[in-house]
């Protein structure tokens, strides 16, 4: 009431009071664009590591109250390091904007955590997605990314650009250790790579020895 009350007055009292309001705001303004852009990646603008950290805070707590199952796709970029080295770091570049960008449109939900880890990594955590799902998901990305058809012609798996997806899935009634399924889906990934890559290779958590592999 009394901060009403000094801008409304029409003297320098008034003038500063108001003056001082307004650079309250923009400081607020200010601190939550400097929050957004700290958990955005500026070339993808998914989100990064720390936007993945302070989602899953909230998310998996979640998933246990509602026991629901939990998803995490590892995707990684085949033979990147040649296509940037051949067609330039800005073609490389626009090469992971497009594939960000299939990545935006595939998953849509608002409980659907997509990040760019790194470089030419990428992870998606899936909330209440039945493994089969999450799965066919990740090899659908898998498709659309092969079908874009970006040239590269120094892969030696395909004459475009192409990813392999490692998932794992903790079915509901299972305690998900994130830490555990992101190392398991990496497991996944490598596996891919071992095989010839622009595959998907999927697993739950509870047994391992229980796998979906689906090549191009």
């Amino acid at each position: 009431m009394m901060t009403t009350y000094l801008t409304e007055r029409h003297d320098e009292v008034g003038e500063l009071t108001r003056q001082f309001q307004q650079l309250v705001e923009d400081l607020k303004t200010h601190n939550a664009q400097l929050l957004e852009q700290s958990l955005v990646d500026p070339l993808t603008k998914l989100g990064n590591r720390r936007m993945l950290e302070n989602r899953i805070d909230v998310a998996l707590p979640l998933t246990r109250r509602l026991d629901c199952a939990v998803s995490v796709l590892m995707m990684d970029v085949d033979h990147f390091k040649p296509y940037n080295d051949y067609y330039g770091h800005p073609a490389g570049d626009e090469c992971l904007v497009q594939i960000s960008g299939v990545l935006r449109d595939t998953f849509r939900r608002e409980t659907d955590i997509v990040v760019r880890l790194g470089g030419e990594e990428f992870l998606v955590l899936l909330i209440d997605t039945p493994s089969q799902e999450a799965w066919r998901l990740a090899d659908a990305t898998r498709s659309m990314i092969q079908a874009m058809g970006i040239p590269h012609e120094y892969s030696p798996t395909a004459d475009v650009v192409t990813v392999s997806v490692g998932g794992v899935t903790s079915p509901p009634g299972t305690s998900a250790d994130i830490d555990d399924m992101i190392a398991c889906a990496d497991e996944a990934l490598y596996s891919c790579k071992a095989q010839g890559r622009n595959t998907t290779q999927a697993q739950m958590l509870s047994s391992p020895a229980e796998a979906l592999e689906t090549q191009a």
